[in-house]
């Protein structure tokens, strides 16, 4: 009970920010009526569990069961709007303490609270968290994977994150297509540590699992980093029709893709100056603080919108929901301006 308290009174600010979210999200959760394309996830998501993870809804869309299990599973409590857009809801709540860690790790509390809670706040965010499709279950994972992959990298005990990241990129990838491009984002970053740093990685990861650990235990983690790794090669393998639909075609004339991106990320025109000036002023300062850090903020930032625009699926139309992702080190850069000025 003393430690509970201790742990409530030393994240009163985390705790209020993700309280604010959660009312945010789940107001009005159910008044209007599901539209197109949360119907079908519906209906999609009344197939027997072991269903959904062995086939696909559409044969491009690769396997991506974990949206639809949750969805399943909240429909054993009713069948109103509200109760199945409540997972959505839930993840998208669950997202908000996660970018507070990552603002936290990469920089400070006061980044980290400052990205918490224009996260929270954020009416892209808060739409999409209030409908039955994939975009606040990729988010959430996004962001373990982002967090994971930075301390994997800064923190001493490197086969815990090892493990947490690719757990976490295997329900990142069995959610959506999308996590593919975050997963690439995140791999140049860990190649570009990994080369600038050989000599520590080599030290910490190779030199430790030759010592501290027993003959049992490497003969565990190797075989259990194989069924994960097997995992992550099965979900992108199902996106195999998808990536073979991918053509190179621009989505628009390139400033109007800026415009859309930056008027839709921001959530509304009074607010894109406001973003668009902080943000860049929190990318230089970001820089000055932690190099490594923002090299990866900046990689997932920009490998979905750069490669999106140029590979597109055939007849796919560019919507903002394919690069929801740059939200996470969006709210982390404006946080950095803040606190420069």
């Amino acid at each position: 009970m003393i430690k509970l308290k201790r742990f409530l009174i030393s994240n009163i600010e985390i705790l209020a920010i993700t309280l604010l979210g959660s009312f945010l999200r789940l107001y009005n959760l159910g008044t209007n009526s599901l539209w197109k394309d949360e119907i079908f996830s519906a209906i999609e998501a009344k197939k027997p569990i072991l269903k959904l993870l062995t086939t696909k809804s559409y044969d491009y869309y690769g396997y991506a069961p974990v949206h639809y299990i949750f969805t399943h599973i909240a429909q054993y409590f009713g069948e109103g709007d509200f109760i199945i857009r409540f997972p959505s809801a839930v993840f998208g709540i669950m997202t908000i303490p996660v970018v507070y860690l990552i603002g936290r790790s990469i920089y400070n509390k006061d980044i980290g609270l400052f990205s918490a809670l224009l996260f929270s706040l954020s009416i892209t965010h808060i739409q999409f968290s209030q409908e039955v499709r994939y975009y606040p279950y990729l988010l959430f994972f996004c962001s373990l994977t982002i967090l994971s992959i930075y301390n994997l990298i800064i923190k001493p005990r490197k086969l815990k994150w090892l493990f947490f990241f690719a757990i976490s990129t295997v329900l990142n990838i069995a959610t959506q297509a999308t996590a593919t491009l975050i997963l690439a984002a995140e791999s140049l970053f860990l190649l570009a540590m990994i080369i600038l740093n050989f000599r520590i990685v080599k030290k910490t990861f190779v030199l430790r699992f030759k010592t501290k650990s027993s003959p049992i235990t490497k003969t565990v983690l190797i075989i259990s980093l194989m069924v994960i790794v097997g995992f992550i090669i099965f979900f992108i393998a199902g996106f195999k029709n998808l990536f073979q639909m991918i053509v190179f075609k621009s989505a628009m004339p390139l400033g109007d893709y800026q415009k859309l991106i930056a008027t839709n990320l921001s959530g509304n025109i009074y607010l894109l100056a406001f973003y668009v000036l902080l943000g860049l002023l929190g990318i230089y300062f970001g820089f000055r603080l932690n190099k490594k850090g923002m090299f990866l903020l900046q990689s997932v930032f920009l490998v979905t919108p750069v490669v999106f625009y140029y590979f597109r699926p055939q007849n796919y139309d560019f919507n903002i929901r394919y690069i929801l992702p740059m939200l996470i080190p969006l709210f982390i850069f404006v946080s950095l301006g803040i606190n420069y000025i």
